[in-house]
């Protein structure tokens, strides 16, 4: 497995990464966008090559196999700019959220590099691909100087479990996306 940096050709994988980590039902069982959800991904797809919102594929590291098939990815930012990219992400986004965007906590600030978003596809979860972005999350954040920063659903006790053993500490809290989910950051 390589690690790498997303290029604007990773466009269409970087979008389906944030679709199924933000629903965990957009990905079929071997790895397929699910045929429903080709407009909402079309709709991602422009988000994820827009310069300035938080699903931009600069954000974006993507772990492949050997012979470069994608195996899941990881989109994660200086959240010193989180209020301005989330802003434009929402002004761009073409559906209405289930949510009101004006009533969330702003998910990260300055001084920490948030982990917004990790999804390993189906045929690869359970072989250390997101542990190992999640790895090279932590390793990103400490070259800038920042704190490593992510949520995580309540509804989510496997990720929870993961991200305590990679050294994450439960620190309380923050009302986004319409519920409570737990702000979790490298003690």
């Amino acid at each position: 497995m390589l690690i790498r940096k997303a290029t604007p050709q990773d466009a269409e994988f970087v979008a389906m990464v944030l679709m199924e980590a933000l629903s965990r039902k957009a990905l079929n069982e071997d790895g397929s966008l699910k045929a429903e959800l080709a407009e909402l991904h079309r709709q991602v797809v422009r988000l994820v090559l827009h310069e300035g919102t938080l699903y931009h594929w600069r954000h974006a590291t993507l772990a492949v196999g050997d012979d470069g098939t994608p195996m899941g990815g990881l989109i994660a930012y200086d959240g010193a700019r989180y209020h301005e990219m989330r802003q434009l992400t929402f002004d761009l986004f073409e559906g209405e959220p289930d949510f009101d965007p004006e009533q969330m906590e702003d998910e990260s600030r300055a001084g920490e590099y948030y982990l917004d978003s990790l999804c390993t596809l189906p045929p690869y979860r359970r072989q250390g691909v997101g542990a190992s972005l999640l790895r090279q999350g932590i390793a990103d954040a400490k070259a800038l100087g920042l704190r490593a920063t992510l949520a995580v659903s309540p509804e989510n006790p496997k990720a929870a479990a993961l991200y305590a053993q990679m050294g994450f500490r439960d620190n309380g809290p923050m009302f986004i996306f319409g519920e409570t989910y737990r702000r979790y950051c490298i003690s």
